[in-house]
């Protein structure tokens, strides 16, 4: 008797891989039109360059005060406690500054000092007139001052006018927004402010001014908090009739005082571990990054087309 021979069903990875071989034409040229146009695309686009410093907070202790405190909360002054000066523990001052940091008060001191509005958007800004770009309307606009007279009138004082106006504060803060990250580490104490522009000079600047308002603005309030808890100090001594508690109230104040004078002096309230420096090299965009993820990915969407339209075929 003769065997008989049996012919096995192909399997499916053969049978992908004969479509691959026979829509190989399709699959290579969408993958070299996809890797083309990315690298392309890629030489277009700005490089963004990042700036960044390393902050800590600054020990204060003061034995005397904690002692002063003691001393009026056995009194029964205990309202007076609070003004004795007592530091908070470095992880809260650490997240008192990071709030500042990301605060529009401190933001808007950096705008307005500096004058970055026109740094912020420089094709508004007209360099030779000094002066904001005059705006042409949109479509929109356009078509409604056509089709009414009144309306018109109306809207062309309103249109003169919003071409006149530059960007506001919050226009400059929603940029901001996405320039400025504020990252903490509990652990080692310290902030780390970063910025990002396509301007290097700029963004090591911009972190420099960050510092310089948050110093400004926490010096302050420094010293208002201390004039005011000088005020209010002042109050009580009048009411005081124990000697010891007056003694500890005259304490209290000379530290107010010496809180408000120390708030003129910089670099009492944290210290700049890491100070910015221009960048000599671009965070982003990563061109090789982006054409290996495009050519994978299209790649793999090229395949999937190939058995798409080969099944679709049959």
């Amino acid at each position: 008797m003769q065997e008989q021979t049996v012919r096995q069903p192909p399997s499916p990875s053969m049978d992908y891989l004969c479509i691959i071989g026979k829509r190989k034409k399709l699959i290579i040229g969408l993958v070299v039109v996809s890797v083309c146009a990315t690298a392309v695309i890629s030489l277009f686009m700005t490089n963004i360059y990042r700036a960044s410093a390393v902050i800590t907070t600054v020990s204060e202790r003061d034995s005397s005060s904690s002692a002063a405190m003691q001393m009026l909360s056995a009194s029964g002054l205990a309202g007076m406690a609070d003004i004795a000066g007592v530091s908070f523990p470095g992880g809260q001052k650490l997240n008192v500054l990071e709030s500042y940091l990301k605060s529009n008060i401190v933001r808007e001191k950096v705008i307005v000092k500096n004058g970055l509005l026109p740094v912020l958007f420089p094709r508004r800004w007209d360099a030779e007139k000094k002066e904001w770009k005059r705006q042409s309307p949109g479509f929109l606009r356009r078509t409604l001052n056509v089709s009414s007279r009144v309306v018109a009138t109306h809207d062309a004082a309103v249109q003169q006018s919003e071409e006149q106006r530059g960007p506001t504060i919050s226009d400059g803060l929603r940029v901001l927004q996405g320039m400025i990250t504020i990252k903490s580490n509990v652990k080692a104490n310290t902030l780390t402010i970063t910025v990002d522009d396509r301007d290097p000079r700029m963004a090591s600047n911009m972190v420099a001014c960050l510092l310089e308002a948050l110093q400004d603005h926490l010096s302050e309030e420094k010293k208002r908090s201390a004039n005011e808890n000088r005020d209010y100090l002042k109050g009580q001594l009048v009411k005081a009739v124990d000697p010891l508690t007056r003694q500890k109230i005259y304490s209290l104040l000379s530290k107010q005082i010496e809180t408000a004078l120390m708030a003129e002096v910089k670099g009492n309230i944290f210290t700049v571990i890491d100070p910015p420096r221009v960048p000599d090299r671009k965070v982003r965009p990563n061109r090789t990054r982006l054409v290996i993820n495009a050519f994978i990915l299209s790649l793999i969407l090229a395949v999937f087309l190939a058995v798409y339209l080969e099944k679709r075929e049959k």
